[in-house]
């Protein structure tokens, strides 16, 4: 039976980092003439939701000498706030989040980045309820209803705002609009893969357990080795 749960743990890594995978290809296709984003930001917050609640399981396995229940897991939700906090809190208890600084680096960058956060929370939005937009919106639900390409729109602007050069270029002929794609898509690519790279070196360097380490061997390479510097290119291939 536990040889069996180590094969379901070690899929789910490989299917996590494949959607972050696809995602990551998908979007980098955003542009003038590209408006569909639902599925982009599906394999996106399905991947990262995928890889913490596998952490969240290691470190529950870790505490109680048992993995979390069916209902247990559920409770979780599609919450990726709540989960990347649960994973910054049990790396902030793990020494080695204390003493390295690349890793001391890494938990301030999840806690501090306003980019970061900005990015996270559309993820969220969508995990949790615009992945049910045209389904929302047809059966008339009552409550807020969020449209993944207003949910990019905003960051999009949001960073445009620092580049008044791009502003002038898409303002005046012979209106350029394709060097807004050319800057945001990079960028977001770098801040999906940051993130990605940290999850990894919760995988790797202990906090989350030895099976943790065990389970994702090989599995998560594409992300784990990205030198600051590649950070918003595509390396990978799938």
């Amino acid at each position: 039976m536990e040889s069996l749960k180590d094969i379901s743990f070690n899929d789910e890594i490989r299917i996590g980092c494949t959607c972050a995978k696809k995602g990551l290809i998908e979007f980098s296709k955003f542009g003038p003439s590209t408006i569909d984003l639902f599925i982009p930001l599906l394999l996106l917050s399905v991947g990262f939701e995928r890889l913490l609640k596998v952490l969240y399981c290691f470190d529950f396995f870790n505490k109680n000498s048992n993995y979390p229940t069916n209902n247990e897991l559920k409770d979780k939700g599609h919450d990726l706030i709540a989960l990347t906090n649960h994973f910054i809190s049990v790396c902030e208890n793990y020494q080695l989040y204390k003493n390295a600084q690349a890793r001391i680096n890494d938990l301030k960058y999840l806690k501090n980045s306003l980019d970061f956060k900005q990015l996270l929370s559309i993820l969220n939005i969508f995990a949790k309820e615009a992945r049910y937009y045209n389904l929302d919106y047809i059966s008339g639900i009552e409550k807020q209803i969020y449209d993944p390409r207003e949910l990019i729109s905003k960051f999009l602007n949001n960073i445009l705002r620092r580049y008044p050069e791009i502003n002038e270029q898409i303002s005046n002929p012979p209106y350029n609009s394709q060097i807004v794609y050319d800057t945001f898509n990079p960028y977001f690519v770098e801040l999906v893969q940051r993130f990605l790279r940290i999850i990894c070196f919760g995988f790797t360097q202990g906090a989350f357990g030895d099976k943790a380490k065990q389970l994702s061997d090989g599995l998560l390479d594409d992300f784990l080795f990205i030198r600051d510097e590649n950070l918003s290119q595509i390396n990978f291939t799938l």
